[in-house]
């Protein structure tokens, strides 16, 4: 894959990173986990990211969708990339950007937090006895846990041992096959396994509707309500 192509990817995978910044760290994680692998897959199949999957805020607020996570504040970046193609200027061996719309190469735009309102006299007011019953709870809280401790050393002095069993690890989920299958049936093996699915086309000469790639593969193990992206042919 050329260096053009590689960091057309790149760029895209950092414009939905951005579109994603008011996320959890975690769920971000989650969400966009693979994503470099199969935008790079695409990219040195020579596809133009942008008129495949559209801009990188519209494909971020799929995936966020599809998670069922809420898609209003996502960050707006520009819309398109330089195609894959694309080649530097001549004897220069370096890429040139995209002639229109381009996502100019540089850092990802980035959501810049809301100024807090500072509070007044009454909010101070209600803050203050809403502490202050924190506190209470807390001291409370403290007191049941410390005699709860004395009344378990007693029992287990008295020969009664108390067992506090781990709580239970998730239960991870394996990713079926779905390549060859139609995309209603890949879709209702995902929700059945609970896990969620993006769709995109590609031209090819199989049969329209039928599934080309998944992304993770099939056996992979991964948690419940994990992204599965599927590439279906839109036909010859």
């Amino acid at each position: 894959m050329s260096s053009t192509q590689t960091q057309q990817a790149r760029q895209f995978l950092a414009a939905v990173e951005a579109a994603c910044a008011d996320l959890d760290p975690a769920e971000r994680s989650r969400l966009v986990g693979g994503l470099e692998e199969h935008l790079s897959e695409l990219s040195a199949d020579g596809v133009d990211l942008t008129a495949e999957l559209g801009d990188p805020a519209s494909y971020a607020r799929e995936l966020r969708s599809a998670a069922g996570l809420p898609t209003g504040s996502t960050v707006a970046v520009p819309a398109g990339l330089p195609a894959a193609g694309h080649a530097g200027a001549a004897g220069s061996g370096a890429p040139s950007p995209a002639t229109t719309g381009g996502l100019p190469f540089g850092p990802p735009a980035t959501a810049q937090p809301p100024r807090a309102a500072q509070p007044g006299p009454s909010t101070n007011k209600v803050l203050l006895v809403i502490g202050g019953v924190l506190a209470f709870i807390a001291v409370l809280v403290t007191a049941a846990l410390v005699l709860g401790g004395v009344f378990f050393a007693a029992r287990s002095d008295s020969g009664v041992v108390s067992v506090t069993p781990a709580a239970p690890a998730p239960v991870a989920v394996t990713v079926p096959d779905l390549t060859g299958q139609p995309e209603a049936q890949a879709s209702q093996l995902l929700a059945e396994v609970g896990l969620s699915v993006v769709v995109q086309t590609a031209s090819s000469a199989a049969t329209a509707g039928e599934v080309l790639r998944q992304d993770p593969p099939a056996g992979a193990s991964v948690e419940p309500g994990s992204v599965v992206r599927l590439t279906v042919s839109s036909g010859p």
